[in-house]
């Protein structure tokens, strides 16, 4: 009866260590699964602000660009305007220095 009894607690002792393998594996498993799941989530997260920054950082760029078209012909403008005072002006003194130079022809 001993060695009867010795074979079955082997047995048993045998069964537990491989119940005990697959659960060990399937739990590792099951957290391996969480792990990638939850790193797939967060690279979604991630993609779906990149996509979000990158539409920000266009709208930036052509709010921006409008801006800067803006300032160019506000520039113009005022480049323009300031040219024409000059040249009205110059043309005013060169009037002037023409009738001077008459005058002292005379």
């Amino acid at each position: 009866m001993m060695p009867e009894l010795i074979i079955g607690l082997a047995l048993i002792a045998g069964s537990v260590a491989v119940l005990g393998s697959i659960v060990v594996t399937d739990v590792t498993d099951w957290r391996n699964r969480r792990h990638q799941a939850r790193l797939r989530q967060v690279e979604r997260g991630l993609a779906q602000a990149q996509k979000r920054l990158e539409a920000l950082a266009l709208q930036q760029a052509a709010w921006l660009e409008g801006r800067a078209h803006e300032a160019r012909k506000a520039l113009i403008r005022e480049s323009f305007r300031v040219s024409q005072e000059t040249h009205n002006t110059a043309g005013d003194e060169h009037r002037c220095q023409k009738h001077n130079n008459v005058l002292r022809r005379l």
